[in-house]
């Protein structure tokens, strides 16, 4: 069963989606060279060809690109490298030039620095949790905020604690729901869909459909976040809603990407929901890590998402309500304006 791990990690806050191939940017950086595998160790030779084999086999761009001159590339970028590492800005040369941009590679260290098992000299990052509040004392506000770890006891926190938050708003009895992801750049999506489960509703809510067609499901039921039908993550003690049909508003923007978008999609076929803002960041695909020799971790873009409906995603989600180009929405007013636009929307529909 693949898991798959929506990572935001180090390399999204630098992305910029576009729909152009990199094979341009790619012949111009090749430089003609003598034979590049003249001094390699043939373990570094393994070492580049099982990245780049595992790149063709699974990337989503794999149909799109040329092999034989990103690998003539990758080694001639590789010239000199006598140790794995030496052989990372090859790689992530050939994970730049797939086109995807959501792919890239991470250091041993960096994962596991995202295991929390990283060196205890580092200063530890806590994830900021999820905030919530009652606007207006009719609207029940919540923001879910980026997650990236893949530490167990951090998830389990992450997603208890909103949960918690949830259930404190709901005694409150809203009007409706403000789910602001307007800031949430992605990273690990299965805290985020545990956490917000009691709202987005049971059941299928989205898939990965994978470039050879397999298509594997994402569900939320009584606490439980499955890949398939692999448990994820649990939220012991869950919390179930007292209206399942309340209405709830989305907002989002351009720096929601990723696992962010995730949690769009998983919203979409829900009954009484309005997506609000500006379209998305265009990184609606699912990344899976596989790990090389060394520890270093591969981490790939194999699959694009799918809503409960079946619509099929991969690029900029585009709100119901698109505010992006009206001119206090570009003038910096955003958040104001959006709120407002999803309590309108709200009130619409208790006082039709």
């Amino acid at each position: 069963m693949r898991i798959y791990w929506l990572f935001a990690y180090i390399i999204l806050a630098g992305c910029n989606p576009k729909n152009t191939s990199d094979q341009s940017a790619l012949m111009a950086d090749a430089v003609p060279i003598s034979n590049p595998l003249a001094a390699m160790p043939n373990s570094v030779t393994t070492y580049i060809n099982a990245a780049l084999d595992t790149m063709q086999q699974g990337s989503i761009r794999k149909s799109h690109v040329d092999w034989p001159l990103i690998r003539k590339i990758a080694f001639e970028k590789a010239k000199g490298a006598t140790t794995y590492r030496q052989t990372y800005p090859a790689i992530e040369h050939a994970l730049k030039a797939l086109g995807d941009h959501h792919s890239f590679l991470i250091t041993p260290e960096q994962h596991q620095q995202w295991l929390g098992k990283g060196n205890k000299s580092d200063p530890i990052q806590k994830p900021l949790l999820s905030e919530g509040m009652m606007l207006d004392n009719k609207f029940a506000f919540l923001t879910v905020n980026t997650f990236t770890s893949g530490d167990s006891l951090q998830m389990q926190t992450y997603a208890s604690t909103l949960q918690a938050k949830i259930r404190e708003l709901d005694t409150q009895n809203p009007l409706g729901w403000i789910i602001d992801l307007s800031y949430n750049s992605g990273g690990n999506m299965w805290p985020m869909l545990a956490g917000i489960g009691p709202l987005v509703g049971e059941g299928v809510l989205g898939s990965f459909l994978a470039a050879d067609g397999t298509r594997t499901t994402w569900s939320y039921e009584h606490g439980e976040v499955k890949a398939g039908n692999e448990l994820v993550l649990k939220v012991a003690n869950p919390y179930t809603v007292k209206d399942k049909l309340v209405p709830i508003a989305i907002l989002v923007g351009e720096r929601t990407a990723s696992s962010g978008e995730a949690i769009v999609i998983s919203f979409m076929g829900r009954a009484n929901t309005r997506v609000i803002g500006s379209p998305t960041a265009g990184l609606s695909t699912a990344n899976q890590n596989i790990t090389l020799l060394d520890g270093a971790q591969l981490i790939l873009t194999t699959a694009v998402f799918a809503d409960r409906r079946g619509t099929i995603y991969g690029k900029r989600i585009t709100p119901h309500a698109d505010l992006s180009k009206k001119w206090y929405f570009i003038y910096g007013f955003y958040q104001h304006v959006m709120r407002t636009e999803a309590k309108d929307w709200i009130t619409s529909l208790k006082n039709p």
